[in-house]
């Protein structure tokens, strides 16, 4: 019998049946991390794994407290090549199981989407970007937290070059705040709805672009938000008058606006 006390958006609930081993932690605030893998790979997925009360203590030091009262995963005995947010239970394939290395950064994605995309749900599917932008930041924030700004700042100059590939065409879909909606999970609602998080990160500056992170949290949690009510409150914290022209470039110019300087003015608190 499974309760949700919280307010869930009906797209992630789910139900799994097979024969799982329940393997648990427990982040530092006392969240409790259940994870419920196939027998035949509980132990190597353990591993895989093992960083998500980690994770969910760095988030809670950016983001502010885990929405709700318990996470977890959920590991299903076949290469589904995607996984899924669902609440308080992200999905995986067993092929998160093959790279540890390259599994970190879909776990984090998936934990980041509880602050982003559970608690804070776009009022409409046409700002996806504020789920798939905002976890696809966060993962790259604990590749700045694990590994420094050096190998983070490589990967921002990467992804920025990926939104000039082909694959990122055609040009309806490289706005992030306008989605096709044959198209609605497009590259560019990830890849450049994270770098309109790091644009405004540049502009504001660390300290302000991590208290707006953690208000757009709190003020918007259990509820929905659209992309201005983030505008909105960037320009409320930061009292930055650029800021307006700046998210609607990034948001919904067809064009990728240029970037004068790639660095960061700081590191994750």
């Amino acid at each position: 019998e499974w309760e949700m006390r919280d307010p869930m958006t009906t797209y992630l609930s789910a139900v799994y049946i097979d024969e799982f081993e329940v393997r648990t932690d427990e982040s530092s605030s006392g969240v409790v991390i259940r994870n419920y893998f196939p027998t035949r790979l509980a132990d190597r997925a353990e591993q895989v794994f093992s960083e998500q009360a980690a994770m969910m203590d760095f988030f809670e030091s950016v983001f502010g407290a885990y929405p709700f009262d318990q996470y977890g995963a959920v590991v299903v005995d076949t290469p589904l090549g995607f996984a899924l947010e669902n609440q308080t239970l992200s999905l995986f394939g067993r092929d998160i199981v093959g790279s540890r290395e390259f599994a970190q950064s879909v776990i984090a994605h998936e934990l980041a989407h509880h602050w982003f995309g559970n608690s804070v749900s776009p009022a409409t599917w046409q700002d996806i970007w504020l789920n798939e932008g905002f976890a696809t930041y966060a993962q790259l924030l604990w590749v700045e937290h694990t590994e420094g700004a050096e190998v983070f700042n490589r990967q921002m100059e990467l992804s920025y070059g990926q939104l000039r590939l082909p694959f990122m065409t055609p040009v309806e879909n490289r706005a992030p705040g306008t989605p096709s909606p044959d198209n609605l999970f497009n590259g560019a609602v990830y890849v450049r709805g994270a770098w309109v998080l790091h644009a405004l990160r540049l502009e504001i500056g660390d300290e302000a672009f991590f208290k707006v992170m953690r208000e757009w949290a709190q003020r918007y949690g259990y509820g929905t938000a659209r992309t201005q009510d983030l505008i909105d409150l960037a320009v409320e914290i930061s009292a930055d008058a650029d800021v307006p022209a700046l998210m609607a470039a990034w948001v919904y110019e067809p064009a990728l606006p240029d970037v004068p300087q790639m660095g960061l003015f700081g590191t994750t608190p």
